[in-house]
């Protein structure tokens, strides 16, 4: 068994080797299949970490103008509500029974002495 790429068969007393090449193209045939793997695994993984990357990209980037809107709105709700106090503050005072006296005095209302009714017949609505 020197040689381990021949088989050696002994039959009539003659000696006979058999070449066995089998070994040498798996050799060179696995390595290869071996880097192909290898290179197809560093590209698709090179692919998933860029998508991953430009993923979180453009959520930092839909988080940060959706903060700002926040900010926006919060301002915004802030002079909504001080108006309102505002409003509701002349609301008062311009329902306030002096101010109702001073209008009614200013657009030269006329005190009612005796209230007069109209009377509406049953089966009538307007009368001629």
């Amino acid at each position: 068994m020197k040689n381990l790429s021949a088989i050696s068969k002994i039959s009539n007393g003659v000696n006979r080797t058999f070449p066995l090449d089998i070994s040498l193209p798996i050799i060179r045939v696995f390595p290869l299949r071996i880097k192909s793997n290898l290179k197809l695994f560093v590209i698709s993984f090179a692919l998933i970490i860029i998508s991953l990357i430009s993923l979180y990209f453009f959520q930092f980037n839909y988080l940060t103008f959706a903060n700002s809107q926040i900010k926006n709105s919060q301002q915004i709700i802030k002079k909504l509500s001080i108006e309102n106090e505002n409003l509701e503050v002349q609301l008062a005072k311009n329902n306030s029974l002096f101010s109702i006296e001073n209008l009614i005095e200013n657009l030269n209302f006329v005190k009612v002495d005796k209230i007069h009714y109209i009377q509406i017949l049953e089966n009538q609505i307007v009368k001629e």
